[in-house]
């Protein structure tokens, strides 16, 4: 019982936290748009590995992080919800039946 709390409070939480991830890539893909990357040529003679500061500056790839965070910030976000409603709903009902059973003894 206490899990279902525990598990929509944690996806809560993660949803929440994945929430910024669009303010801070809005502002890496402006930056992208107001300063494009040179082109140095097509040629490539050597072996060229991106790195995580290369990937923060291409916009393609900030926008499909942005992307990616906002599917899984409203996956966790209804999770959440949907937990927590479910364990309420079971809440109430087993205090119904309880409310119930006192009244039918009282009465009987």
């Amino acid at each position: 019982m206490r899990i279902d709390f525990l598990l929509g409070g944690l996806l809560k939480l993660i949803g929440d936290m994945l929430s910024l991830v669009a303010p801070l890539g809005m502002s890496a893909f402006v930056s992208y748009i107001g300063y494009p990357p040179a082109d140095h040529g097509s040629t490539i003679s050597a072996t060229y590995y991106a790195t995580v500061d290369k990937l923060w500056t291409n916009g393609w790839a900030v926008a499909g992080i942005v992307f990616v965070a906002s599917l899984a910030q409203s996956t966790c976000s209804q999770a959440s919800t949907h937990l927590v409603n479910v364990r309420a709903i079971h809440l109430n009902s087993a205090l119904e039946v309880s409310n119930s059973l006192i009244v039918i003894t009282m009465f009987t």
